[in-house]
């Protein structure tokens, strides 16, 4: 069984993800940064984010400090903090929604990601500094997605789920009640099968996931606890300190009145053109407003200076979301295509980390960097792990799996499998077929010359023929039914396979949480994942023997 898989073997990897990782020249258009294969590419992200200038440095420095505090961050994120403020220090940066238990272990792997790059290029270029950031996206308001996480304990894949009421509006803000905590402990304990450090685990999920906290800071939290002596820096944007250093992003969107909605159009256009397919809609305005009835879209409504708040006839003017904008910025969030402009006027970023959603929308965004006269970093794909027991890995090898089988369906994976333990089934299997094919011959003659006689009788032929290929069908479904009842050792063996490498359909990375491995391998297991990343980054997906 293969340790290492190309861009292209990785299930569900989508088109401009494999490109920009296997086959960067037909994707450079889009990602004027240059190829994240190239060294010499970080170099030069480096320089030109040295050149912007930032006055608010200091200001961001305090606010990241006092996230610190509630975040418990060790000393040395506090200190990679603190470096930010010096003109010569740029930043490698990473993210994701903030959700239960941290959510997919691909979060896990792009922090990881982001503080590997950040070492590799501070030791590449003396007397410069690189720190990693890990943005919280807490601004997304899509709650059930964010409230829900699979867990992978024992034989084993579970959905976990806190119950609790969303109260509106963004998720991260949102603060975590006592009684559904209370249920979701109680089915954790129950899903985490014994283990080394399971109850060390358990322990620190009731300390982050706390009642009183909100979804933001329990993230933040956990993850600190996962990367003990990190030097990883926790942002949190919905900070009111933070949206007010990034009000210059909101005013000069704003100001442009959607005059770049045509130029993104024409982005997506080329896009299309190429053979990629755009990843997020452009809008005429890529803000949202916080209102008593939640986060709600602005949308321009002609000449006059009017837009419109939300789908419900409310509006208001330009003029006075620019007032609104001076008094209370916190209640400004930019979309999906906004963000990483957002980002990148509050911190020195030479590199984006991102998944392959984020590849693509990365994709459509020079046009407004080059409006705001920012520099766009370069776009780099994320790592991709997927962690192996000794024992599944035996059952892999003996049954000459690799890990893209595992996505081409259980019934095929049972019809591979099962005729190489027992000759029966590929013999029964061959005279189904070899009948099958007989039964369409010969009844092919015989509705022939029924039809001749009288094209009645060739009708109630065709029909005596489908039915004799129905029964011959149900009888093959009857065998195979009964195959798998005789090999039912071998249907568990390969539920387990599923359930541990591919639960859900999915990738590993994207279907369960850390929680259970770290229960089952404890502190080390981080550092096995970091010792598997390469610099520069090749997109290669990894297993990785526990």
């Amino acid at each position: 069984m293969r340790d290492l898989f190309s861009p292209d073997a990785v299930p569900s990897l989508n088109r401009l993800a494999r490109d920009t990782s296997a086959r960067f020249g037909l994707v450079a258009p889009f990602f004027p940064a240059g190829d994240p294969a190239d060294a010499e590419a970080w170099r030069r992200a480096a320089e030109r984010a040295r050149a912007v200038e930032r006055p608010h440095r200091a200001e961001l420095v305090a606010a990241l400090l006092a996230q610190a505090e509630r975040f418990g961050a060790p000393a040395e994120a506090r200190e990679a903090i603190r470096a930010l403020g010096l003109p010569t220090t740029t930043a490698v940066v990473t993210g994701q929604q903030v959700s239960l238990h941290t959510g997919p272990l691909y979060t896990l792997y792009k922090a990881l990601s982001a503080i590997h790059a950040a070492q590799e290029r501070s030791a590449r270029e003396p007397g410069a500094r690189v720190v990693a950031v890990f943005w919280l996206e807490g601004e997304d308001h899509d709650f059930a997605e964010a409230a829900s996480v699979g867990l992978i304990s024992g034989d084993a894949y579970r959905r976990l789920r806190y119950d609790g009421e969303p109260t509106g509006g963004s998720v991260g803000p949102q603060v975590l009640a006592a009684e559904p905590l209370a249920r979701l402990d109680e089915r954790t304990a129950a899903a985490l099968a014994p283990a080394p450090f399971r109850d060390a685990w358990l322990d620190a999920l009731r300390e982050g996931y706390a009642p009183g906290a909100t979804f933001a800071e329990a993230f933040a939290r956990l993850l600190y606890r996962m990367l003990p002596d990190t030097e990883l820096i926790l942002l949190d944007p919905s900070d009111p300190a933070i949206k007010r250093i990034a009000a210059p992003t909101f005013a000069a969107e704003l100001a442009a009145t959607g005059e770049l909605a045509f130029e993104l159009y024409d982005r997506d256009a080329a896009l299309r053109r190429a053979g990629y397919a755009p990843q997020a809609r452009a809008r005429t305005l890529n803000l949202f407003l916080t209102t008593p009835r939640g986060r709600l879209t602005l949308e321009p409504v002609g000449p006059s200076g009017t837009v419109l708040v939300g789908a419900d006839g409310e509006t208001t003017t330009f003029d006075k979301l620019n007032r609104l904008l001076t008094e209370a910025p916190e209640r400004f969030s930019p979309n999906v295509l906004l963000r990483p402009l957002m980002q990148d006027q509050l911190l020195p970023t030479e590199a984006y980390i991102g998944g392959p959603g984020e590849l693509a929308y990365w994709a459509q965004l020079a046009p407004l960097y080059d409006a705001r006269n920012l520099p766009m970093p370069l776009v780099v794909p994320r790592a991709g792990f997927t962690l192996i027991e000794p024992r599944l890995r035996k059952l892999m090898d003996r049954f000459g799996l690799e890990l893209p089988d595992l996505f081409t369906g259980r019934t095929t994976l049972l019809r591979r499998l099962v005729p190489r333990v027992d000759r029966s089934t590929t013999v029964m299997l061959g005279a189904l077929t070899d009948g099958d094919e007989a039964l369409t011959a010969a009844w092919a003659a015989i509705e022939s010359a029924m039809d001749a006689v009288d094209p009645t009788l060739g009708r109630a032929a065709a029909a005596l023929g489908r039915q004799a290929h129905f029964q011959l069908g149900k009888l093959r479904d009857k065998g195979w039914r009964a195959q798998l009842r005789k090999h039912g050792e071998l249907t568990a063996q390969l539920d387990r396979l599923l359930a541990h490498l591919a639960p859900d359909g999915q990738l590993q990375e994207r279907a369960a949480s850390p929680v259970g491995f770290l229960a089952a391998h404890g502190p080390a297991l981080v550092g096995q994942i970091a010792d598997a990343l390469v610099f520069p980054p090749d997109g290669a997906h990894r297993l990785i023997e526990l």
